[in-house]
């Protein structure tokens, strides 16, 4: 438990602060560091002691006859109530003690904490080997993917939703706490596993939230990201009912915010089921797609295409689209009137303003 590279950390910089000669012994009395180097790997007979009654050995001169001994103090540090080893000062038992205590109580705290990180690393790299088994296209066994989600602590309950979290910009991560940790406080505690796929990418999987529960959870985390400074889009799958459908769900995911962070009007976390024709549009053969765009977009300025984002973000409300343009009605009606001369289409009749909309999806993905 008390690596060698631990106990040369507490050694070296006990030794430059205290300027006290200092051992660290493992639970087998074993010198692993010391400020003398020539000791390290002796038998340390006082910590074996120390480590079978669990109380402070005191050594005077009298007695440093014993192997691998010399005058001080020897207490036993613990970890999870377990003596995981002992730290022992050289010197006069009665001037070193205060600085033994003190010197032990910083070991365990330096132990505690190193052993925090390896569970915090341990849990993170089983988090991604899980999400990797998840989202695994030819999977057709889920006992590792169980194996994998027992070991972790998580539950396996329906609905399952995926997301993905993208940041504009990985330099708004510079000077800040990993963003990982920060997720995790902010998820459903036992239900979530969250993951960094790239610098500027988080996928996160999530069991046993209904849809309306799923979205709130995201749109407060949305906006704890966002009060952080950091400009960020989440997309978000459709519910998932089976572990077989999971690489699908990702993939939804992953759509969401894509086709998302093109859309101007959208605030917090984009459900796949917003994105869904838009998506399947990119089903079309391209030749098909680039067929269309070119019979229909070459007809539509700027000033005809905002117009038309505004009323399709509006439902083909009329009112609606008017106060999101700040225009009046008549200049609303007017544009409308110049985008059905130019393309044959009505934008307010449902069949026309489909395929003016797929037109608008198909000349912004060429623009990205």
């Amino acid at each position: 438990m008390l690596s060698k590279e631990l106990a040369e950390e507490i050694a070296a910089d006990t030794f430059k602060r205290l300027k006290l000669p200092i051992n660290l012994m493992d639970t087998s009395a074993c010198i692993v560091a010391s400020s003398d180097p020539a000791r390290v790997g002796a038998y340390h007979a006082a910590a074996e002691e120390a480590i079978r009654t669990g109380r402070p050995v005191s050594v005077d001169g009298s007695v440093a006859k014993l192997r691998g001994v010399q005058p001080g103090v020897n207490l036993p540090f613990r970890y999870e109530d377990k003596v995981a080893g002992v730290v022992g000062i050289t010197g006069d038992p009665d001037k070193v003690e205060p600085f033994g205590e003190l010197v032990a109580m910083t070991v365990e705290l330096m132990l505690r904490q190193r052993m925090l990180g390896l569970r915090h690393e341990w849990r993170q790299t089983l988090e991604e080997l899980a999400l990797e088994e998840a989202f695994r296209h030819d999977r057709t066994d889920d006992t590792l993917l169980n194996q994998r989600l027992a070991a972790l602590g998580v539950p396996v309950r329906m609905p399952i939703h995926a997301a993905e979290i993208g940041l504009a910009d990985s330099e708004a991560l510079n000077g800040r706490e990993p963003l990982l940790p920060v997720l995790r406080e902010r998820l459903p505690d036992g239900a979530a596993l969250v993951s960094r796929v790239s610098p500027t990418r988080f996928v996160l999987l999530l069991f046993g939230l209904e849809e309306p529960e799923c979205l709130r959870r995201l749109s407060s985390l949305f906006q704890q990201l966002t009060a952080l400074g950091l400009s960020c889009r989440i997309g978000v799958s459709s519910p998932a009912d089976r572990l077989d459908l999971l690489p699908l769900i990702r993939d939804e995911a992953g759509q969401a915010l894509r086709f998302g962070e093109a859309d101007l009007f959208a605030e917090g976390p984009v459900p796949y089921a917003r994105i869904e024709a838009e998506a399947f549009l990119q089903s079309v053969p391209a030749a098909q797609r680039s067929r269309l765009a070119a019979r229909y977009g070459a007809a539509l300025d700027e000033k005809m295409r905002s117009t038309l984002r505004a009323l399709f973000a509006c439902d083909l409300n009329l009112a609606e689209t008017v106060r999101a343009l700040g225009v009046h009605r008549n200049t609303l009606l007017y544009r409308l009137e110049q985008i059905g001369e130019r393309t044959g289409l009505n934008p307010r009749r449902f069949r026309d303003a489909l395929l003016l909309q797929f037109i608008l999806w198909l000349s912004e993905k060429e623009a990205r």
